[in-house]
């Protein structure tokens, strides 16, 4: 039987289903983080475990045929019942006259937020800030990708 890793939780396998942590090592390191635990020298191995409790519903695969609960891919467990929990994670509906409209009045290019951002990850001293930056940076080309394509197609 299988316990979650989080905090305060004690659910186990026979309540709730149980995600395992992921392989890739920058998620693994987030999920850890999120959880507000102190791990210590220890890592957290791929074999430790989160509860579906700790995922907001946004993290679940929509509208699935077979009518399970599958955790997303990019996943990420937000909900902790520990003082200064993360922030939770929320999607946001636009239009494409919404979209076009927030490009147009974006003051800073893609290129200013990635150096904005460089900046930042070179004066960050703890190494979970600068894993936490690197995984924004990251998301943050992503979106500009994506915009850029929605903005073309339109």
């Amino acid at each position: 039987m299988a316990h979650c890793s989080a905090m305060n939780c004690i659910n186990n396998s026979k309540k709730c289903r149980m995600y395992r942590f992921p392989a890739d090592t920058v998620r693994r390191r987030k999920w850890a983080d999120n959880t507000r635990r102190s791990w210590g020298p220890k890592e957290p191995t791929t074999n430790m475990k989160l509860c579906e409790v700790h995922f907001e519903d946004s993290q679940f695969e929509a509208n699935r045929q077979d009518g399970k609960r599958k955790l997303r891919w990019d996943a990420v467990p937000t909900l902790f019942d520990v003082p200064n929990p993360p922030e939770r994670i929320t999607i946001q509906r636009t239009t494409s006259e919404n979209l076009q409209q927030s490009v147009q009045n974006a003051e800073t290019t893609p290129g200013e937020v990635e150096s904005e951002i460089e900046n930042e990850l070179q004066d960050c001293v703890c190494k979970t800030q600068v894993i936490r930056l690197k995984s924004e940076l990251a998301a943050s080309k992503l979106e500009c990708r994506r915009l850029k394509r929605k903005v073309g197609d339109l």
